[in-house]
């Protein structure tokens, strides 16, 4: 999962992500990148299946994207467009 986390649309839907997974617990793991992501550890339990990798460089990114089998974006209610779609689309 891709996100800003010091956009406050962005980070609700993080959060909602998070929270789903942290209570439902599915069969897979969450990896989440993207600036400030790293101040989302206290929303984490210890044995959580959710992995952050906070703020990447273009090329960490790259592999990251990768190495990946998905990517999940998800954002509540706003104004304006979610740019990671055409990107993952082109991508």
């Amino acid at each position: 999962m891709l996100g800003t986390a010091s956009n406050p649309p962005t980070l609700n839907g993080l959060l909602a992500i998070i929270s789903f997974f942290e209570e439902y617990k599915p069969n897979a793991e969450l990896h989440i990148a993207g600036y400030q992501t790293e101040k989302l550890k206290t929303h984490l339990k210890d044995e959580s299946k959710i992995f952050l990798h906070g703020t990447l460089s273009n090329h960490q990114l790259t592999d990251f994207l990768i190495s990946m089998d998905s990517v999940l974006i998800h954002q509540q209610t706003t104004s304006g467009a979610l740019t990671r779609i055409p990107e993952m689309l082109i991508a």
